[in-house]
């Protein structure tokens, strides 16, 4: 739909003033400054304003148009609690705890206690974690709890052995000062809050998805969960080309990695999408990491550096959006770097190196890259 522009609205408001106002000198309501010019001019402004109002209702009645709450109560309206937005949401992960001796107290780490990580972050015990002694069992020196991440959003996840600390240690493990704490595994799951792309792409997928039980909705179920931001879903088929009713989901978070608890979660909202008798098969994703390597050519007299920065984190964002199960695409990478076209960059067949051709990961894996990673040669 098209809505009147100020211009217009200054037009009607000239074409009434000369078809009525006898006396006004007709060249007057045009020039800047004069009185008949700044009551046309300014009953233009304040009517524009009021179709800008009327265009922002007007975007936020659909879903393309729709932004922040307004595509909230989009989705409330025609979908009730069925569609929300998610939230930010927690790392998950599991931490390990150790101790030499197994002749030492017998004892446990309460749930609740603050283990912090090499980054500062903190992490919550969700379980206790208990050690035996002298039982000759490994309890006797090691146990687990799974954590959670004390602050919601993607920048709390820890990478693997990086959870070394407690908060208080003398008070968590007061029965044995030895005992250590260690996360073998990421954390995963860690996410900001739903942006409304995204949302509104989940939004698109709901009538597709409705009937459940097809792949596309139980990635849809996957992908419901708080921390999940990619699945890919697949089904057996045996020797006579026939479904084996055995389906392979894996998961991944915006980081491309996933965890046995990030799992869990999708296991269990699963039993409101996946068919019944159908067994889903839930593997968290791992990322596998590619080269980018560019030959870049510009304009003469553009700043070349800057434009480079922007170029490298442009095709990051791009390879680092892909899903789980996604592949790379030259064309894709390509289409990235034609957006700098108009800034001065000059694209050719030999601006792309690497990869040489379209990338296919494994099942499971999600391609992802590092600005280290995206080199100009």
């Amino acid at each position: 739909m098209d809505f009147i522009s100020r211009a217009e609205l200054f037009g009607i408001g000239r074409q009434y003033v000369l078809s009525r106002a006898t006396k006004v000198n007709p060249a007057q309501v045009d020039t800047a400054g004069s009185d008949v010019n700044l009551m046309v001019g300014g009953g233009s402004v304040v009517a524009y304003a009021i179709v800008l109002q009327l265009i922002q209702a007007f975007n936020a009645l659909t879903l393309d148009g729709a932004k922040g709450d307004d595509l909230d109560r989009y989705a409330l309206d025609r979908y009730g609690q069925q569609l929300p937005r998610k939230g930010a949401a927690a790392a998950l992960g599991v931490a390990v705890f150790s101790r030499t001796n197994g002749n030492n107290a017998a004892g446990t780490i309460d749930a609740g206690t603050i283990l912090l990580s090499q980054a500062g972050y903190s992490y919550v015990t969700l379980q206790p974690a208990s050690f035996t002694t002298a039982t000759g069992l490994p309890s006797d020196t090691v146990c687990a709890a799974p954590i959670r991440a004390t602050q919601a959003g993607a920048l709390f996840q820890a990478g693997t052995n990086t959870i070394t600390a407690f908060q208080a240690p003398n008070n968590a493990v007061a029965f044995d000062t030895s005992v250590t704490v260690n996360n073998p595994v990421t954390t995963a799951g860690g996410a900001d809050a739903e942006d409304d792309p995204t949302y509104r792409a989940r939004i698109r997928t709901f009538w597709l998805t409705a009937r459940r039980g097809i792949l596309a909705a139980i990635e849809q179920g996957a992908t419901s969960v708080a921390g999940v931001a990619s699945a890919h879903a697949f089904e057996f088929i045996g020797a006579l080309g026939q479904p084996v009713r055995l389906i392979s989901l894996s998961i991944a978070d915006p980081t491309g990695v996933a965890n046995d608890q990030l799992t869990a979660a999708v296991v269990t909202a699963l039993n409101d999408y996946r068919a019944a008798g159908i067994q889903v098969i839930v593997s968290p994703g791992t990322p596998l990491i590619v080269l980018v390597a560019l030959s870049l050519t510009f304009v003469a007299g553009v700043d070349a550096v800057a434009l480079r920065g922007a170029v490298q984190a442009a095709v990051a964002n791009y390879v680092n959006g892909l899903a789980v199960g996604a592949p790379l695409r030259r064309a894709a990478i390509l289409s990235v770097l034609q957006r700098f076209v108009q800034r001065g960059l000059i694209v050719t067949d030999t601006t792309l190196v690497a990869p040489v051709g379209d990338l296919v990961p494994a099942a499971g894996q999600t391609i992802r890259t590092r600005l280290a990673d995206i080199v100009f040669v």
